[in-house]
């Protein structure tokens, strides 16, 4: 999508495991949830998450996406402006 004012990626999540805790720092992000359950924790914050789901991340917010389920984890990862690894710092 170059020249796009923004990014999408499809990513999976396998059952018992987590994305890493991120933030980006001039970006904000919608997770769109295609199948699948999980847990959503942006900042301070924690929901459980299904399909058809969309969660709103601020940007400079901490997040991670936990697969609580059996299946796999499903999602479209909508960010704007377009995602960049100059804007994304792994969180310890």
């Amino acid at each position: 999508m170059a020249g796009m004012p923004l990014s999408v990626a499809h990513a999976i999540v396998h059952p018992a495991q987590s994305t890493l805790p991120h933030r980006l720092n001039t970006a904000t992000e919608l997770y769109y949830i295609l199948s699948g359950t999980g847990r959503m924790h942006v900042g301070t914050d924690s929901v459980a998450v299904h399909p058809g789901q969309i969660v709103l991340i601020p940007q400079r917010e901490t997040q991670y996406l936990e697969n609580c389920g059996t299946t796999d984890l499903s999602f479209l990862c909508i960010v704007s402006p377009a995602w960049s690894v100059d804007d994304e710092e792994l969180v310890c």
